[in-house]
């Protein structure tokens, strides 16, 4: 890019301003640019031919090709922070709602359902890229002590539940920090 700014500084004002406007027409040629100034300045206008020698001189397609580079590459920043950003969302509304849930569980104000969970759980899974156990062969379930209180049991899950987003939302922080 500092090859570019020097060139950049030995341009006159007028052509920087044809680099700049062939930049961003929409179809690039040089014939273009000429229909550009003859249609809406006339009195600025130069000949093809010197809008060629312009472009030789000073090197408009390689610095078309770098500039282009730059604005896919700031594109491309700006579109993963975009992302970044609609995941962490999603995945702190995921922790909130699951917070405020348990808390009214603890609390005694609801009794959950089995299927609310679930979809929390798997929301916050399919946000981290994550399996949501379709694919995964189920495993034996640890037994459970048939003595404990159905919201007891509803709390332990609630927990466990709590610590695997707790991790993953831990990983998701050190993967985005490297």
């Amino acid at each position: 890019m500092e090859k570019n700014k020097q060139i950049a500084t030995k341009e006159t004002p007028k052509q920087r301003e044809a680099f700049l406007v062939y930049f961003n027409l929409e179809e690039r040629s040089l014939e273009k640019l000429y229909q550009h100034y003859t249609k809406t300045i006339p009195k600025k206008a130069v000949s093809l031919e010197t809008l060629k020698n312009w472009s030789r001189k000073f090197k408009w397609q390689e610095r078309i090709s770098i500039m282009d580079q730059e604005v896919f590459d700031r594109a491309e920043q700006i579109a993963i922070k975009e992302a970044i950003a609609r995941k962490s969302d999603i995945l702190k509304a995921v922790k909130n709602t699951m917070i405020r849930y348990n808390q009214a569980i603890l609390s005694g104000d609801i009794i959950p359902s089995a299927s609310d969970f679930k979809k929390m759980w798997e929301v916050a899974r399919i946000e981290l890229g994550k399996s949501i156990g379709q694919e995964i062969i189920p495993i034996q379930a640890p037994p459970i002590n048939i003595f404990l209180t159905k919201n007891e049991k509803i709390i332990k899950v609630v927990h466990e539940a709590q610590e695997e987003l707790r991790k993953a939302l831990q990983g998701e922080i050190k993967e985005e920090n490297q």
